[in-house]
C-alpha cells in the first residue's frame, strides 16, 4: 500500500502524528472543504505503530485506521487490521448486492418499520 502525500491528509484527521493516510477522496483543494459543506467523508490509513490490546483473553493487533466524518456524528474512528477490512469488504459487497436486488424508497422503509412495530 502506498501512503498519500502528507498534504493530502483530510482536515478532520483526529491523529495526524499516529496515522498515515492511504486513501481518501479529498485529494484536491475543491474537495478539501467537503466535510464543511455537509458531506460524509471517509479516510483509510496505516497506524505509525501497532496498537496491541487484550479483551477476555483474546489479543488484538490493530495496524490500520478508518475514519468517517459526517455532519450527523462528527468524526468516528475505527482501529482495525487487514482481517477486519476483509470482513467489512465482504459484508459491504453482500449488502450492496442485497440492496440492489430489493431497492426501497424511504416511504417503503417507513411502511416496513411501521408494520414491524404493530
Amino acid at each position: 500500500m502506498n501512503d498519500l502525500r502528507e498534504d493530502w491528509r483530510p482536515p478532520f484527521c483526529p491523529d495526524p502524528a499516529g496515522c498515515r493516510p492511504l486513501i481518501h477522496p479529498l485529494t484536491d483543494p475543491d474537495n478539501m472543504a467537503l466535510d464543511k459543506r455537509g458531506f460524509a467523508v471517509f479516510c483509510w490509513g496505516r497506524l505509525a505503530a501497532p496498537l496491541v490490546w487484550t479483551f477476555d483473553g483474546v489479543e488484538h493487533v490493530e495496524t490500520l485506521s478508518s475514519c468517517q466524518s459526517s455532519p450527523l456524528k462528527g468524526v468516528v474512528r475505527w482501529l482495525e487490521n487487514e482481517s477486519d477490512w476483509s470482513a467489512l469488504s465482504r459484508g459491504y459487497r453482500a449488502a450492496i448486492t442485497s440492496a440492489a436486488e430489493a431497492p426501497q424508497t424511504a416511504e417503503e422503509v417507513r411502511r416496513e418499520v411501521d408494520e414491524v412495530g404493530r
